[in-house]
């Protein structure tokens, strides 16, 4: 090998050993054992005296492998490295990490350890955690008559039973989690070596893979820890013990290849069943269409493919391949947290007026629903119940329900209609927000009941009709943005209309977080008429200016008439340039200009043919022309 340095049969003794090889170290080097029958090849790591091993020679009578070159700290084989001679290898204090397959070294039977990293035992065993769990990272190649005795590991790694003629295990159910690939190209993977048992591969309690040939599944008692399993789609997968079953489900679930559970499961335990349980298997990522509850359970009943209490009084969940239109049985009083969660095809829900309550996330990401008629006598509603509905164009909430909860409707980008009823109290924060776009309800009736609104809860509905003479509780900060993009928002929405029995009020549509809770506390105090001179808190001139032309045209206040005319000139320039002369002219309408600004306006107007131009410029002498003699007559 080139720029290779090799010392041969160098004899060390434990005292002074390190001093004696770094005297000589290189870039690259080999070093020989003492017996100069092993040969490592070494490969200086950079800025440091420490080396990994990336090459081996053993000739073919060693039986021992000793891991203790000072400064080696790695060992990494390529799998074309095969040693079957070696029965034994010692680990050296400095050795780190050791990466080898099973079949470089397939007859050693024991390490030796004297690393902290590593286990002393039959098998390639790590440390984890200052020795508190342990993780196998070689069998070696166990043999068809031999036992992998997995007594104390917690984890087992990829390919580390690669290899392994043995299909006996023991001690398994201490595992707590695997690789995928834990099992690959083994005999327990093998269902001609391991015959599977009611369609399933075992490694002792862990299930190692699934018959893709069989038509039915049976998850054992006993079962621990469960691989990724690839069913048989079209088959049925029965459960004994839910609690077991679901548990190990989980688990596998937290592999890295995660696959779907058969079209059908069955629920045949007798014993006492916890909600979680179902849950687990039902929300299980996959191709599950039906589940059935056999007679030996007392607790739950599937109708549909959704499952409820017996009693028929709680709707638990549905599975999510469910499509159509849903109605729920007269009798439910309540539905469970999460219970249509990602059922992205129903189109619809019909609730019985039983219902009382409906849990948290019910209906999320349930992308299709277009249609939900609610029970009359619906008294609560979760957080985020109705959120990421996209298909969701119309809701009408009974007047039987007092809060609207945070998030029930967030990001239902398509829904323009939202009926409110008399009985309602409290809109909670973001409950009708829209991530990234503006909603697309045009307006909203809030009853007289409403007292309280969160924030961001109306945000980008432009009109707000409050059938109240008071403001509810929020009001500003339920409708205004403090978003930095101003004037995207501007231009979309426009200005923001709050009417009342006894008035109609104007805001810009964004706000700095300060003014909004400036006007709240000013709202609170002197009541809603301090919007009179809300176009002071738009954050742009243009959008300042508009709104003041609207509390003009409807208030006629002495504020916002001086405010135009101070800014007349700069509004007729800009009118100009953007050739609005309907701005024109309803600043010459409003009479709050002077002469001197209005004779500013009429030379502004160019002597156009235009006939508009014409007659704004015309109007614009009659309105000085008025001026004049009124100053005369007062004379």
């Amino acid at each position: 090998m080139p720029d290779i340095w090799h010392v041969e049969n160098v004899k060390i003794n434990k005292e002074g050993r390190k001093n004696k090889i770094m005297e000589k170290i290189k870039e690259k080097m080999t070093v020989a054992s003492a017996d100069g029958k092993v040969t490592f090849y070494l490969k200086k790591r950079p800025d440091v005296y420490l080396y990994d091993c990336l090459h081996l020679d053993v000739i073919d009578d060693v039986e021992e492998l000793r891991l203790d070159i000072p400064g080696m700290t790695t060992l990494l084989l390529s799998e074309e490295h095969v040693f079957p001679n070696v029965r034994k290898i010692y680990i050296g204090k400095e050795i780190q990490n050791i990466m080898i397959y099973n079949k470089t070294f397939p007859n050693v039977r024991e390490v030796e350890s004297d690393s902290n990293v590593f286990c002393s035992g039959s098998m390639l065993v790590r440390n984890e955690n200052f020795g508190m769990s342990k993780t196998l990272l070689n069998t070696f190649c166990l043999k068809s008559d031999e036992t992998a005795d997995l007594n104390g590991i917690a984890d087992i790694v990829g390919s580390a039973f690669y290899g392994c003629e043995c299909t006996k295990a023991i001690n398994t159910e201490q595992v707590k989690h695997m690789s995928a690939y834990a099992f690959r190209d083994s005999a327990f993977a093998d269902a001609k070596k391991n015959p599977p048992v009611d369609g399933l591969l075992m490694a002792g309690s862990i299930i190692i893979a699934a018959d893709p040939q069989a038509d039915k599944y049976v998850i054992p008692d006993f079962a621990t820890l469960c691989n990724s399993l690839k069913f048989n789609l079209s088959a049925t997968l029965v459960v004994e013990n839910i609690t077991v079953s679901a548990h190990i489900l989980y688990l596998s679930g937290k592999i890295e290849e995660v696959h779907g559970l058969p079209e059908t499961v069955v629920i045949n335990d007798s014993a006492g069943i916890d909600e979680l349980s179902i849950l687990n298997i039902v929300n299980r990522p996959g191709n599950l269409r039906h589940i059935i509850f056999g007679e030996k359970n007392t607790e739950y009943v599937a109708i549909d493919d959704i499952v409820y209490t017996k009693d028929m009084k709680k709707l638990l969940c549905c599975v999510k391949s469910k499509t159509g239109n849903v109605e729920i049985p007269s009798g439910v009083e309540c539905i469970a947290n999460d219970a249509f969660y990602h059922c992205k095809e129903i189109d619809s829900v019909k609730m019985p007026d039983s219902i009382t309550e409906i849990g948290n996330f019910v209906f999320g990401d349930c992308k299709n629903l277009k249609q939900i008629i609610f029970s009359k006598n619906l008294k609560k509603m979760g957080t985020g119940c109705f959120i990421a509905c996209e298909g969701l164009e119309a809701v009408d909430i009974p007047g039987s329900l007092n809060v609207i909860p945070r998030d029930a409707f967030r990001n239902n980008e398509n829904l323009k209609s939202v009926i409110l009823h008399e009985g309602l109290q409290s809109i909670k924060q973001m409950a009708f927000f829209e991530i990234g776009s503006l909603l697309k309800i045009k307006s909203l009736r809030l009853p007289k009941t409403v007292k309280h609104l969160g924030a961001n809860s109306l945000k980008g509905i432009p009109y707000i009709e409050i059938l109240a003479n008071k403001f509810p509780e929020g009001m500003v900060d339920a409708i205004v943005t403090t978003s930095p993009v101003y004037n995207d928002i501007y231009n979309d929405i426009g200005i923001l209309q709050v009417k009342t029995p006894d008035s109609l009020y104007f805001l810009p549509p964004a706000m700095t977080k300060a003014n909004i809770s400036h006007l709240e506390d000013d709202i609170c105090l002197s009541g809603p008429d301090v919007l009179l001179s809300s176009y002071k808190y738009a954050l742009t001139w243009d959008a300042k200016i508009d709104i003041a032309f609207a509390i003009y045209e409807e208030h006629k206040t002495a504020e916002t008439a001086q405010y135009l005319a101070k800014n007349a000139k700069k509004i007729a320039k800009k009118a100009m340039e953007t050739n609005d002369l309907e701005m024109l002219t309803k600043l010459l309408e409003y009479d709050v200009f002077s002469k001197k600004s209005i004779r500013f306006i009429y030379d502004l107007i160019s002597d156009d043919d235009n006939e508009k131009m014409v007659t704004t410029k015309a109007y614009a002498l009659e309105k000085m022309q008025k001026i004049a003699n009124k100053n005369n007559f007062s004379l």
